[in-house]
């Protein structure tokens, strides 16, 4: 019996709340936004960061002295720096992100990565196969821009 009261005691209110949430983002998405999905995304956002920039390769090795003083005092593995993150700003369409680029990027290298990143971090399935079908573009896109640099180079006698 007291399982059955605390059934009801926490599971009526999480299925008001879930069932709510799910009206809310049919109906009425702004407010889903503002009350469920800007939280999640703020905080998945910091957890994922690293591990998605250095997956897409936006990440330039660290510099000797950061080298120099990871050896020196910790004694882990020396990682590459993702660029430097600025606040995160939320607006009514998504989240606005300053990024602070390290010595030797490129924004066009940010701009190229800058699609598959925003279909990356969503929760549908349709935008995670467009985000899968814009790194395949990217690449080839590389990829061809690398062979035309190869052919372009002079011969040497």
């Amino acid at each position: 019996m007291t399982d059955l009261v605390t059934l009801a005691e926490w599971g009526a209110p999480v299925a008001a709340i879930g069932g709510g949430a799910l009206y809310a983002r049919h109906a009425h998405p702004v407010a889903y936004w503002s009350t469920v999905g800007l939280p999640l995304s703020v905080a998945r956002l910091p957890a994922s960061y690293s591990s998605t920039v250095d997956a897409c390769g936006l990440t330039v090795p660290p510099s000797r002295w950061r080298a120099l003083a990871v050896k020196a005092t910790t004694r882990r593995e020396i990682r590459p720096m993702p660029p430097r993150r600025g606040m995160i700003r939320p607006t009514s369409t998504g989240l606005w992100l300053r990024l602070r680029l390290a010595p030797g990027q490129k924004p066009a290298d940010v701009a190229a990565e800058k699609a598959a990143l925003i279909y990356q971090h969503s929760d549908d399935e349709r935008q995670q196969e467009v985000a899968a079908g814009l790194d395949a573009t990217v690449r080839k896109a590389r990829q061809a821009a690398r062979e035309a640099a190869v052919l372009d180079t002079p011969e040497e006698c």
